[in-house]
C-alpha cells in the first residue's frame, strides 16, 4: 500500500509509486520538501511542477542529503510522450531510465515483477524500489538503479554497447567503430561509434529483400535504446517489414505488451544484460553481415575438413595396426613351423 501523502501514479491496473502526472497547467513552482525515516533511511522528497507542451509534467526531487532535506540535484519523472518510462535526472541531464512500460513492468528492469510497489529516491540519485510482500502484510527492498556503471545513461556514448560483466564494459555494435579511438582506448567512451561502412539503402532498393543493400543484425538480450518510436498495430513481421521498408529507419524490436518498436534517430543507451532484456534488430551495411557470415562458413568447413582429416588418419593407424598385428601372427607361425 502506497504511504499516506505520498503522491501515486498509476499505470493500467498496477498501482505504482511516488511519481504523478498533472492534469492541469501550473506555472514553475516548489513545494515544501516533506522528510520521513523508515527502517534507518532518511526519506524526503519534493515535488517541482512546470509546464510542457500539451500539458503538464511533475519531477521528484531527492533532498540535498540525510541531514539536508532541502532539494537535491537529482530527480525523478516520467516521460509520457511516447512509451512511459521512468527517467533520474541529474540537474537537466538524463542519469538513468527504466526502458519502456509493457503495462506490468518496465522492460529495462529484469528484476521488476511485483504487483504492488513504491519507489524512493535517494539523495545520491539511486530509485529503490519496495514491494509489498501479503505473507508479512510488510514492504521490503527488491532493486536499485543504477547499480553498475553500464546502468549509468549513455555511458558507451551512440552506437555502442554496455556489458557489466565484460572488461572493458563498452563496445561498438557490430558494423561500427569508436568515434575518437584515443578516448576510447583511455576509457572515455561517450564519444560513442560510427558506422564502418554506410548504408545503401535507397528508394528502389527499400522495395524487395531479393538483393538486399542492408541487413538486420539480431542483437540478444538487450536493453532497447531511448527515443523509441511505436505503433501497437503491427504484428512482428510487419514491423520489420515496415522498418525495412523505410530508409531512416536503423533498428526495430516486437514486444507483445508494447507492439512494434523502432529507432529513427541515433542509437543510444543500449545495455546487455545478463537475464531478460529483449532482441533488438539493427540495420547494418549488407557487406558487415558477410563478413560475419563468411567468417561462419569459414569456420565450418574447417572444422568439417579437420574432421574429415582425423577420421582419415585414425582409420589409416588402424589398419596399419590391424596389417602389423597380422604380420606378427603369421611370423609367429612360421617361427613355431620350423622350430617343429
Amino acid at each position: 500500500m502506497p504511504r499516506k501523502g505520498v503522491p501515486s501514479l498509476k499505470l493500467g491496473l498496477r498501482p505504482l509509486q511516488i511519481l504523478s502526472c498533472l492534469v492541469k497547467k501550473v506555472r514553475q513552482q516548489f513545494q515544501t520538501p516533506r522528510c520521513f525515516d523508515e527502517d534507518g533511511l532518511r526519506i524526503c522528497f519534493t515535488t517541482y511542477a512546470a509546464t510542457a507542451t500539451g500539458g503538464g509534467w511533475k519531477r521528484f526531487w531527492g533532498c540535498t542529503s540525510y541531514s539536508d532535506p532541502s532539494v537535491g540535484r537529482f530527480s525523478v519523472s516520467m516521460d509520457s510522450s511516447s512509451i512511459p518510462e521512468i527517467f533520474v535526472w541529474n540537474d537537466k541531464s538524463p542519469y538513468w531510465r527504466s526502458g519502456p512500460w509493457n503495462s506490468q513492468i518496465f522492460i529495462g528492469i529484469p528484476e521488476m515483477n511485483s504487483p504492488i510497489s513504491n519507489y524512493v529516491l535517494s539523495s545520491d540519485g539511486k530509485l529503490l524500489e519496495r514491494a509489498w510482500k501479503v505473507e508479512n502484510q510488510d514492504w521490503f527492498y527488491t532493486w536499485n538503479r543504477p547499480e553498475t556503471e553500464c546502468d549509468i545513461y549513455g555511458k558507451c556514448g551512440a552506437f555502442g554497447s554496455c556489458n557489466s560483466v565484460k572488461s572493458p564494459i563498452c563496445s561498438c555494435l557490430r558494423g561500427f567503430v569508436p568515434k575518437n579511438p584515443d578516448d576510447w582506448n583511455k576509457g572515455n567512451w561517450t564519444s560513442g561509434c560510427i558506422r564502418r561502412t554506410p548504408l545503401e539503402c535507397t528508394e528502389t532498393q527499400k522495395r524487395s529483400e531479393v538483393n538486399p543493400k542492408d541487413g538486420f543484425l539480431k542483437l540478444e538480450m538487450i536493453k532497447v535504446p531511448d527515443f523509441a518510436e511505436w505503433s501497437y498495430l503491427y504484428s512482428e513481421l510487419e514491423c520489420r517489414s515496415v522498418c525495412f521498408s523505410n530508409c531512416s529507419c536503423i533498428a526495430y524490436s516486437y514486444y507483445k505488451g508494447i507492439g512494434c518498436m523502432f529507432w529513427t534517430r541515433s542509437i543510444i543507451d543500449i545495455q546487455k544484460f545478463s537475464i531478460g532484456g529483449e532482441d533488438l534488430y539493427l540495420r547494418i551495411a549488407y557487406s558487415d553481415l558477410d563478413k560475419r557470415k563468411s567468417m561462419k562458413i569459414v569456420i565450418s568447413i574447417t572444422v568439417v575438413f579437420g574432421t574429415i582429416a582425423i577420421s582419415i588418419c585414425a582409420f589409416l593407424s588402424w589398419r596399419w595396426m590391424v596389417k602389423h598385428r597380422e604380420r606378427k601372427r603369421k611370423s609367429k607361425q612360421i617361427s613355431l613351423s620350423i622350430s617343429e
